[in-house]
């Protein structure tokens, strides 16, 4: 999902959105790929996973 889809999809300021995305970069749950000017963003699931603590 691009950054500005995210953007509309949470109603939240877009610097608010990538302060976010670079923690959640960061902690190694999402990857990030440059395609032209925009930044899409993938949820790593199997990372994600590790911190399930509800089934």
């Amino acid at each position: 999902m691009c950054v500005s889809d995210i953007v509309k999809s949470v109603g939240e300021a877009a610097s608010t959105v990538a302060h976010h995305l670079h923690t959640l970069e960061d902690a190694e749950l999402i990857l990030s790929r440059r395609h032209g000017r925009s930044t899409y963003y993938t949820v790593r699931k199997e990372e994600l996973a590790k911190y399930r603590i509800f089934e």
